[in-house]
């Protein structure tokens, strides 16, 4: 009870302090400070909580207000070995959050055969297996657990999001998640000072940030024991950090640019499909679909593919485009979903059809 106690306190130490910085443009203090407030964000303010000291200050910055975005994941089982150690209630609720997968195909992107006949007859005979179990358990356990089996589970990423930010604030505290608030300034001043007297954990400080508020002039200054990168491939926190290797420096391209959406109208009944080139699925002269594997770089990245899959318990699709490297990025949703169709139109002259690839690309403003 103690510990609960000291939690409840240090939580509405840090609740206060953000909320009278972002009325004086103040400095707070936090033990642990983590940069993105995703799925993988959200995780690690759990599994810190559930080993650090309960006077240890928390505190997640997410830039955006955790409204929908995104479109939807597949989780290993390594994945859901990691969260529920990490919380196994918090395991349990993102497992409510998904719908599974009960059927695959292939298809090609030229609008051809597809993969070769081996290829079919092994993705029968899985489809065919999952069915059986499916049957099984429905006459075994109810019709409800039944309809739960699947290859996999999808899940909406914004589901998922959504899942661990309400249990951050259920162990964290509230003032645990700061929303609206965008990495500006990171600063690790030399030498590092301490802590003043009597502030919760009496941590060394050695970094400062500076975060910008949605909707306010004021920046809020933030300074922190330790700070954890959470925040994705375009880490601000890596470009920001003076000693932090940059993008070009630990990134490696490979020749491709990926889009991802979600289409709510569309429905896919369970089935996954995954659309290849004939240049990468080896099929243009109706043979086995993986001559890829012993493709070049410069076949491979040639070569473009796309997947249409379940987007998650509450219905709609998810897609991802996979093509060759586009210069720069999308700048918002409809530029986003124009590069997408410049791609699946450039994946079908390759292919000599003259199509545009049979698919509607960026239903719901995927980005790049």
């Amino acid at each position: 009870m103690a510990q609960i106690a000291i939690l409840k306190i240090a939580s509405l130490v840090v609740l206060l302090a953000l909320h009278t910085l972002s009325a004086r443009s103040l400095v707070v203090d936090v033990g642990i400070v983590i940069v993105g407030g995703g799925p993988g964000g959200l995780a690690t303010a759990l599994a810190i909580r559930r080993s650090a000291p309960a006077e240890t200050t928390i505190a997640v910055f997410e830039r955006d207000e955790l409204l929908p975005k995104g479109a939807s994941v597949a989780i290993s089982q390594s994945g859901w070995q990691a969260l529920r150690a990490v919380d196994p209630e918090a395991e349990q609720r993102v497992r409510g959050t998904g719908t599974p997968v009960v059927d695959v195909g292939f298809a090609s992107l030229s609008g051809d055969d597809g993969p070769g006949p081996a290829v079919r007859a092994g993705l029968a005979a899985v489809n065919l297996v999952t069915r059986a179990r499916r049957k099984v358990v429905k006459v075994l356990r109810g019709e409800e657990r039944g309809g739960e089996v699947g290859m996999m589970n999808t899940h909406l990423w914004h589901d998922v999001r959504s899942v661990l930010a309400e249990r951050v604030l259920e162990v964290c505290g509230e003032g645990a998640l700061c929303t609206g608030r965008e990495l500006v300034a990171f600063r690790e001043p030399s030498p590092a000072g301490d802590s003043p007297a009597g502030d919760a954990g009496q941590q060394r400080h050695r970094f400062e940030l500076d975060f910008s508020c949605a909707g306010a002039s004021e920046v809020m200054t933030v300074r922190a024991g330790c700070v954890l990168a959470c925040d994705g491939v375009g880490s601000t926190v890596r470009r920001l950090a003076p000693k932090e290797p940059k993008a070009n420096e630990v990134f490696l391209s490979e020749g491709r640019s990926v889009w991802r959406g979600v289409a709510p109208g569309s429905e896919c009944h369970g089935k996954a499909t995954f659309y290849r080139s004939s240049r990468s699925s080896g099929n243009s002269g109706g043979g086995g679909a993986d001559a890829s594997a012993g493709a070049g770089p410069d076949t491979l990245a040639a070569a473009s593919s796309a997947l249409v899959f379940p987007a998650g318990r509450a219905g709609g699709a998810s897609w991802t485009v996979i093509a060759p490297a586009m210069p720069g990025r999308a700048g918002n949703s409809d530029d986003a979903r124009r590069r997408c169709l410049a791609a699946l139109e450039s994946a079908a002259r390759r292919e000599g059809t003259g199509s545009d690839g049979g698919s509607d690309g960026g239903s719901d403003g995927g980005s790049d």
